[in-house]
């Protein structure tokens, strides 16, 4: 009931999406930006021993390293999905990369009296005596113990070299590779012509055919609107899309009948959200390098990113209202904050958070804590998990004109977001070490630790007294109660790492690999749902 007040409060407050239908999640984190569903009913306590069954599954949408991980967003029933769709094609082209040449055993500029102790060591009869891990392990302690800090930039070169032994390509053919590093030729045989031209025998040439790149990475951006009820595509927008290691993974944001949404490369869209047609698209003006992940708010006719600098555009037309390059960025979303009848947002800088005021860009306070999650919060009440290792988990109370620092729990994450419920702040993640934590909100008390399977940059949800999480692939469903850790359910569900639940009438939607799907989490006896209690 609680956590229902505090949503009805927040939404009220808000002003955001007054039109969308009553307990859509139809943006990042749900209608108040914190995890906190509003009231869906009871929901599953435990899951069937046989798992769960989707309601439904969507056509093959790319999700993860393929794909991305943004989370949907659904609204007046239809659920939105960004992907930043990799693919490759072949290529005729030729062209040694660094990289590829470090595959190989060599990088350019390698130090003479460095070289000279990898070659007496690859070719050492200790070297020759040893197999399986044991190679691995003598290498190691080899690199500890012979390279300097400055050298580090060639430890991958060198243990390549110490694990191919007799077998790595000859330093004259290495130096002679650094002489074509990044030329292009036009194609497989003008390279290995050049290669022959230059005395490299046919089985280094043989080498570098397979390790050189035969194909070219691109990626095209796509947004799908999916029928909430059944998983059917409504429409599909295929725009240009700039390819990175790691996929942009920006949430839509569905206010007033439009889509708002990050494209991979800086490109700002707003779509129709009926259609899909176009209403406005821009591109940022300082787009960062990488991949991007920030996620839309709509405020006071602002629509609100973070993509290099935080900005605001003209929710309307796209112009740019303001632009504060204090806060800086590529991931971070940005939460509200309600006060004296204003709503603000708070937005995750590099190392501090800061509260914005929407229509003009102005930092009304910052308060250290930073990284790429979204700040919750409750009422006057905010926690942050950073990416800080001695600060973490650290919560605060808002006022004007300074919050006041609370407490702090050291760990990191590098992204995930955490949740206040009940008094107490939920957060899952840990960089290195994953974990479920459970602290009280006014001591900073920690009430229970668990530790959890590799998990990292996924944030929770909380409905019906229960956080629900992907941990890894999994769904889990967890117990918000600070007497202990219960886990209350756990399925297999396939999902892309790092994306958080949407929850909508009691029905989760999930981002997996290759599709979006639809899972039902309402309790025996719900609405619409069978009376028999599932299996245990």
């Amino acid at each position: 009931m609680r956590t229902t007040i505090v949503y009805l409060a927040a939404a009220l407050l808000c002003g955001v999406a007054t039109d969308a239908r009553a307990g859509d999640w139809h943006q990042w984190r749900g209608p108040a930006r914190n995890g906190l569903a509003p009231d869906t009913g009871p929901l599953l306590s435990a899951f069937p021993s046989d798992g769960l069954e989707p309601v439904w599954v969507s056509e093959k949408i790319l999700g993860d390293d393929a794909g991305g991980w943004g989370s949907v967003a659904v609204a007046d029933g239809k659920a939105y999905v960004y992907s930043n769709w990799k693919y490759e094609v072949p290529i005729e082209s030729r062209t040694l990369k660094p990289q590829e040449l470090e595959q190989l055993g060599w990088k350019a500029g390698i130090p003479a009296e460095l070289l000279e102790k990898v070659e007496a060591a690859r070719l050492s009869e200790e070297r020759a005596r040893l197999e399986g891990r044991a190679v691995r392990n003598w290498i190691n302690e080899w690199i500890k113990a012979n390279l300097s800090k400055e050298q580090n930039p060639f430890r991958n070169a060198c243990y390549q070299r110490l694990r191919q032994a007799d077998k790595a390509i000859p330093a004259a053919v290495g130096r002679t590779l650094e002489s074509v590093l990044d030329r292009t030729f036009a194609t497989a045989s003008e390279m290995q012509a050049w290669l022959g031209e230059n005395s490299v025998h046919e089985q280094w040439r043989q080498e570098v055919a397979r390790v050189v790149r035969t194909t070219e990475d691109r990626a095209h951006d796509n947004l799908f609107c999916l029928d909430a009820e059944t998983g059917t595509t409504v429409w599909q927008r295929e725009l240009p899309g700039v390819h990175t290691q790691y996929s942009s993974s920006s949430t839509p944001c569905v206010v007033g009948g439009r889509c708002y949404v990050q494209g991979s490369g800086g490109t700002l869209y707003c779509l129709d959200a009926r259609t899909g047609d176009t209403v406005w698209q821009r591109k940022a003006p300082k787009v960062p390098d990488g991949n991007l992940a920030s996620s839309f708010v709509v405020q006071d006719g602002i629509a609100v990113l973070l993509v290099g600098e935080l900005m605001g555009l003209d929710a309307g037309s796209g112009e740019t209202r303001w632009t504060q390059p204090a806060v800086r960025g590529a991931y971070a979303s940005a939460a509200y904050w309600q006060v004296g009848g204003e709503t603000l947002l708070v937005c995750n800088g590099e190392r501090d958070t800061f509260c914005i005021a929407p229509s003009t860009g102005e930092i009304v306070w910052q308060v250290p804590a930073g990284g790429w999650s979204t700040p919750a919060i409750v009422g006057d009440y905010m926690a942050v998990y950073t990416g800080n290792n001695d600060l973490g988990l650290v919560a605060y109370k808002l006022a004007r004109p300074e919050p006041e620092r609370l407490w702090n729990v050291p760990g990191s994450d590098r992204g995930a977001s955490p949740a206040i419920h009940d008094g107490h702040v939920y957060a899952v993640g840990g960089r290195g070490s994953a974990r479920a934590i459970c602290v009280a909100l006014d001591s900073g008390d920690v009430r229970w630790e668990q530790k959890l399977p590799s998990t990292e940059l996924a944030s929770p949800l909380v409905a019906d007294g229960k956080l629900l999480q992907i941990v890894n692939t999994s769904l889990y469903v967890i117990e918000a109660t600070s007497a202990r850790y219960n886990l209350l359910g756990k399925a297999s569900v396939g999902a892309a790492r790092c994306i958080s639940p949407a929850l909508v009438d009691g029905k989760v939607y999930l981002r997996l690999k290759e599709a979006v799907a639809c899972y039902d989490l309402r309790a025996p006896g719900a609405s619409g749902q069978v009376s028999e209690a599932p299996s245990t």
